[in-house]
């Protein structure tokens, strides 16, 4: 079982204040603004929300508890999209977690 973590438009990067276009920031900090989208897929179901996505995986965890899940990023994920899927994952209450990294299609 692979979930995919998509996105579907990366957004603006916006500075610490959220001021848009984010140019060079002092310490590097930066986040996306509010028009990024994400989107998850477990098998061949999609969904727009980690709660969504942490409720499918319950019912497929407890359909075959042994069942090893896979988290598979694509170009344009962000550590935390990736640990907000991680978490939703380990929630569902899977522990065999294996990662893949971004890879162009």
């Amino acid at each position: 079982m692979a979930g995919v973590v998509m996105v579907g438009d990366a957004g603006e990067l916006v500075d610490a204040r959220g001021e848009k276009p984010c140019g060079p920031v002092r310490g590097g900090g930066f986040s996306f603004g509010p028009d990024r989208r994400i989107s998850y897929a477990v098998g061949p179901r999609k969904m727009s929300t980690l709660e969504e996505l942490e409720v499918r995986l319950r019912q497929l965890h407890k359909a075959a508890d042994e069942r090893p899940a896979t988290i598979d990023s694509r170009p344009g994920t962000v550590y935390a999209d990736v640990i907000g899927v991680l978490d939703a994952t380990l929630n569902a209450g899977f522990t065999q977690i294996t990662f893949v990294g971004a890879y162009e299609d």
